[in-house]
């Protein structure tokens, strides 16, 4: 449910809900993009999610997470440097309905059930935290939802602080677009991100701060977080993480609504915490190894966005598959 102008008074509203079978969330925005009769930006943002890490093999049941956020912005648009700076602030509550265990018939030897429920304590606790954020960033695309030249770029920090949890993270995003053949008949789009998060003294990282590089939103073609740390096979989440993706769109239907696509991803994740605790026996994927593929997709965009791609390893090792199908609904990057 979206409204550009409420009530008459100016203030953008949207209400958007989502289901999926290991999503669901409902998330609220209300924003004065004048207040004051100035040219600042302030919004509200609250968000619901439920998360099912259905991904973890060696749990008596998925992992479910339960999220409640919300957050103030204040921000403005330099004229002089053309950018937009936003600041914000809010908490975060998190909750686990059942504790994370390991599922006994899997750990015949005790040392490894003990060193895998250390990894659940330390990724799944629950309790809340107050944050405090920044961005800063510059959009000059054509279009917002089917550009064809242009580059946008954000640059965003959040540091966040209670009695368990405590860390900063701080992320570079850029995309760049340029016609090939025409204006829209094959353009070319690059993009590329950079994570880091790094924990305060004595304190822990939610899971969900973690990066986990490997599925559609970062390299197609592998699994979630299948590029990164992995505990048996099992993503538990790096502090460092970088990612490209290089494409060639073009058009399917002669209005847009539906477009397909040849891509190059590659990345990497690396530095689990507390390595050093875990045995290098069963933890994989901890140093930087960079890993790549290619592959197809189609893009439809009416009624509602929807993706699917087509990735294919292009470094496949033993015991992985050959490629991935990934159906996602979300507009590209």
């Amino acid at each position: 449910m979206t409204d550009t102008n409420l009530f008459g008074t100016g203030i953008a509203f949207n209400l958007n809900g989502s289901y999926s079978k290991q999503e669901q969330q409902l998330l609220l925005n209300i924003t004065q993009p004048y207040l004051f009769d100035n040219p600042i930006y302030s919004a509200l943002d609250v968000a619901l999610k439920r998360t099912d890490y259905e991904d973890f093999r060696f749990t008596q049941s998925d992992i479910i997470e339960k999220v409640f956020n919300a957050g103030l912005s204040l921000g403005f648009i330099s004229k002089r440097l053309d950018t937009k700076f936003i600041t914000n602030f809010g908490g975060e509550n998190i909750n686990y309905p059942k504790k994370p265990e390991p599922k006994l018939s899997d750990f015949p030897i005790e040392a490894e059930r003990i060193e895998f429920q250390n990894i659940l304590n330390k990724r799944f606790i629950e309790g809340g935290f107050v944050w405090l954020g920044g961005t800063a960033s510059q959009d000059y695309r054509n279009h917002p939802i089917h550009p064809s030249r242009g580059y946008q770029w954000l640059v965003s920090s959040r540091v966040a602080a209670s009695q368990k949890f405590g860390f900063i993270r701080i992320d570079l995003d850029g995309s760049w677009y340029n016609p090939l053949i025409g204006e829209r008949d094959l353009v070319a789009a690059l993009h590329a991100h950079l994570g880091t998060v790094a924990a305060l003294k004595n304190k822990i990282i939610p899971y969900r701060e973690l990066f986990h590089v490997g599925g559609p939103a970062t390299v197609r073609g592998f699994l979630f977080g299948e590029i990164g740390p992995t505990w048996r096979g099992d993503s538990i989440g790096a502090k460092h993480a970088l990612w490209i993706n290089a494409e060639l769109i073009f058009p399917i239907a002669p209005d847009f609504s539906i477009k397909g696509c040849i891509f190059y991803d590659g990345g990497a994740g690396w530095d689990t915490p507390d390595s050093g605790d875990i045995s290098p026996l069963r933890l994989r994927n901890n140093g930087f190894d960079y890993r790549h593929s290619i592959g197809f997709g189609v893009r439809v965009y009416r009624p509602t966005p929807i993706r699917v791609d087509w990735g294919f390893k292009l470094d496949r090792r033993r015991g992985e598959s050959e490629s991935e199908v990934h159906f996602t609904m979300s507009h590209e990057f």
